[in-house]
This record gives C-alpha cells, structure tokens and sequence, in this order.
C-alpha cells in the first residue's frame, strides 16, 4: 500500500499523518467539546424543540415551523419541515418518553392534512394552519418533496403501508418526473432533493412491503428509476451536484451550489452509487465551505471555526426581508452530521482512497497538502489520524453554530453575516431538530475513536 506525501509550510515529507492532525486541530483553536457537553447541548435542544411540538395554540400533531407570528410569519406547519422534524423524534425516541404520544399525534394530523390535499389543492400542497385548515394564500405549489418525505418517516415509524402512506406514493408515481416548488420554495423545476427524498420513500416502502413481493419489487424499481436520474445533477464542467437541473424558473443559482444536496445524503442516507464518500458530493461540499468563507464577514472576523454556511452563495433573503443571504443553523449543523457521517462511512469501508476530485475537501478539513491516487487503509496509524481530524472538523462547525446561538442557545433560523447575532424566525424548529441530528451522530463517532484510543 502507497504512503501518501503532505507539504505544508514548505516541507516536503513522506511521514506518518501526525503533522496532519496537529494542522486540523489548529484550524479550530478552541477547546474541543466533550461527550457530556454534546449530551448536554443535546437535552437543551430538545426541550426546545418539545416547546414547539406543544405550542399553545396549535392542533395535537402539528409542527409549528417557529413561534414567530410577524416579521416574519412562520407560525405554520409545513408538511416537509414537520416530516424532517418527526424523523428525528423518532431517531431519538430513546432520549424522549413522550416520542410515541407525539409521533401518533404527527400521523393523526398529518393523515387529517392528506384527505384534505386530496379533496382539494392536491398532495403537493406544502402548508397549513396550525388547526390543520388548508392554507389557500398564494404560494409556491406543488412541492413534492413533503409527501415523500412524510411517507418515509410514517413507513420508519410503522413499519408497513396503511392507506394513506400509498395515496402519497400513488401520487408521487405520477407525479415524479414533473416540475415542482424546491424546497426554499423559490425553484421551480427539477430537484435533486426532492429526487432524492422520492427515491428514499419508495426505497422504504420497499423494504415495508417485503411480505407482497410484487408490491416490494414494484416500490424498488421505482426507486432504482429515481435514482438512475440523479447522475443529471453532476456537471461534468464544474464536477458540481447542482441543486436543479437547467430550464429552472425563479432564483438562478450561478454558482451550482446549494446546501441541500448535502442535507438530501446526510438525512435520507447513501445507495451504492450516492453516500458521503462520493467525490463529487465531496467536491461540492468543499466548495460550499470555499464560498461561504470568502461570502461572509463573520466567517473572516471568526476563523478559529469552520466556516458558518448559508443556503447558497447566490442567497438574498436575509430572515424577513431581501438585503443579503446570511449563514443558517440548519446548513451548518447539517455540514457536521455529513463529516460525522462520512467518519461512520469510512470506518466501514476501512480505507480512505484519495482521488484527485476529493483531494481539496481532505486538503481543506486536514489543513495540509495530499498527494492523489494515494490510500491509506484502517491498519495504518494514519488512517485514524485522519479519522480524528475529520471528527475536529465535524466538532467545528459544531462550535461555529453555538457561538452565534448565544447561551440560552435558541437557534433562530439564521444569523447574521456581519455581527453574528441571530436573524429571522425565532426558535425554528428545524433548526433544533438539525442540532439534535448533529450531537447524536457526532457523539457517536467521538465515542468510538475515543474508544480505540482506549
């Protein structure tokens, strides 16, 4: 097996990664958090996170997208968000007693919205009143992506397929390939999120339906059909996953990048061909971080963290207004659950191959020079060296978003570019529900390198 060469600061070195580690842990000068902190943070958010699952006002089950009620208006249950949120109650059931009550309250509300999606605006429609009373104000419709999502999390929650789980994928065979509102709801056109958290559904009926085998291997050749059309989304030009494919209509995202299609892998989880090793998923996550470094102010002002990230470079709405995009919590927690989930995902592999088109985000999270074409695999020293620096990096961004959260740590759903503080919607619940898929996943890994330190 090839060593692989660094260069840093000049020095040219065949060596163990140790300089490697030592450059990684510098780029993030602050105290490393531990795995009681990250519990910690963890009961923080989520007692957060029940305060919205229990807003006064609101309908059992419904999931309020944040309390703030003007300035701007999130007082209202997205059938995406709500989705999102609920899977991460039920990844973390075991840390909250009232999961099953709050779960059973989610499907009764949300199988209340479908019939009347059905009965009137369709299955696309993505928002309601709190009491459950279809939202009939203008708005970006359909968007295709809450029904899968919604039917992915009630098949995990459940177990097999009810009739309302396959109204949702009825429709969303027929539907699929059409244009739909992305999940800013600023697009619209043809997204690799949406693709993806299709194709997730169906793989996850799939697997809830293996008792009919004919209905199973209906729900996986449809999924296997999504997926063959993911490839579309690479550019060969730039070696970007582009969040829509061309012939969009609205926001015309020059740059070809977009925190979703990180968020699409981390939270619906990998296939053979898409996971969080794949180089070009690197490459444009490498990109991302690249951007919003050079974007944001507090990014320049802070670089003893990894840098906070937005939706996308070409970003302008600023939490209630148009003057600027600002970094997100749910993007930046979203990057620390992907490094996490990367470590998960070489630890299986038990090799790291480095590839010309995956260098520059190693580079970038290890803060040295690679040489391409190179491996290292799970008996070398080296490989967990890389494992601890890739953990540091997840740590990072980590860090990043607590410092700009403030003590009482109430994750609004930005802040800001310049200063730091908090902008937009107050408490939005997907940002709670995103730090909470951090600290588990992170916690996870920490403890097993920890382990093997042991």
């Amino acid at each position: 097996m090839q060593k692989w060469s660094i260069l840093s600061g000049g020095l040219v070195a065949i060596l163990t990664c140790g300089a490697v580690v030592a450059n990684a842990q510098s780029m993030s000068r602050r105290a490393p958090l531990t795995q009681p902190q990250l519990q910690q943070e963890a009961a923080i958010s989520m007692r957060l996170l029940l305060n919205n699952l229990q807003a006064p006002g609101i309908a059992p089950g419904a999931v309020i997208a944040s309390p703030s009620q003007r300035d701007p208006d999130y007082f209202y249950h997205w059938v995406r968000d709500a989705g999102l949120v609920m899977g991460t109650v039920l990844d973390l059931a075991p840390l909250n007693r009232n999961a099953p009550r709050l779960l059973g309250n989610w499907m009764t509300f949300e199988n209340h919205l479908r019939e009347q999606s059905v009965a009137g605006p369709g299955l696309g429609e993505p928002k309601f009143h709190v009491n459950g009373e279809v939202f009939r104000g203008p708005w970006g419709r359909p968007q295709n992506d809450g029904p899968a999502i919604r039917a992915w999390t009630m098949l995990r929650v459940t177990g097999r397929l009810d009739e309302g789980i396959k109204k949702d994928l009825d429709y969303l065979q027929r539907e699929w390939m059409n244009p739909d509102f992305d999940l800013w709801e600023e697009v619209k056109g043809t997204h690799f999120f949406t693709r993806y958290a299709q194709m997730a559904a169906f793989r996850q009926a799939a697997i809830a339906t293996r008792q009919n085998a004919g209905l199973s291997r209906e729900y996986a050749a449809m999924a296997q059909k999504i997926e063959n059309t993911l490839g579309l989304f690479v550019d060969p030009r730039t070696k970007l996953v582009t969040p829509t494919l061309p012939g969009s209509q609205g926001v015309q995202k020059h740059s070809g990048l977009d925190i979703s299609v990180i968020l699409a892998i981390a939270y619906f989880g990998p296939t053979p061909n898409w996971s969080v090793s794949n180089p070009y998923v690197l490459n444009t996550l490498h990109r991302m971080e690249e951007a919003f470094s050079n974007i944001y102010v507090v990014n320049k002002n802070y670089t003893d963290m990894a840098p906070g990230l937005g939706r996308y470079p070409e970003d302008v709405y600023d939490g209630n207004g148009f003057g600027g995009g600002n970094p997100w919590y749910l993007a930046t927690f979203g990057a620390a659950e992907f490094y996490c989930n990367l470590i998960d995902d070489l630890g299986r592999a038990g090799a790291i191959r480095f590839e010309p088109l995956n260098v520059p985000f190693y580079e970038t999270a290890l803060g040295a020079s690679i040489t391409p074409f190179t491996q290292v695999g799970r008996d070398q020293e080296q490989y967990w060296q890389i494992m601890q620096g890739l953990q540091s990096r997840a740590m990072s961004f980590i860090q990043r978003a607590l410092f700009h959260a403030g003590p009482d740590r109430r994750y609004a759903e930005q802040f800001d570019r310049v200063t730091g503080f908090r902008r937009g919607a107050k408490d939005l619940t997907w940002s709670y529900a995103a730090s909470l898929r951090a600290f588990q996943r992170c916690q996870g890994t920490l403890q097993a390198l920890e382990s093997r330190r042991k």
